[in-house]
């Protein structure tokens, strides 16, 4: 499963965080560190395991407490309407 971003969608990153304006929410939303990383890569490119793996590598996690981190994150964008939905979710 490839984690993708509903485009067009305003995000900036400013100083390592994301910031992100959904217009159809009105929420503005500040991610941390590792929420913006799981953010940046969700371009459909690499899978939620790819992704899980660099997180893991660059916030020195284990790869399945990253893995599992990662696709609640990503449920969580999807249920805000930020992502396509991931398989088994929809």
């Amino acid at each position: 499963m490839k984690p993708e971003r509903i485009e067009p969608l305003p995000w900036r990153e400013i100083d390592g965080r994301a910031i992100i304006i959904h217009a159809a929410s009105g929420e503005i939303l500040e991610l941390n560190s590792t929420a913006t990383l799981l953010w940046k890569e969700a371009d459909g490119a690499l899978t939620v395991d790819e992704i899980a793996e660099l997180a893991s590598e660059t916030f020195e996690v284990d790869l399945p407490t990253a893995r599992r981190d990662a696709i609640e994150f990503y449920r969580e964008l999807e249920a805000r309407g930020l992502v396509r939905p991931l398989p088994g979710t929809a």
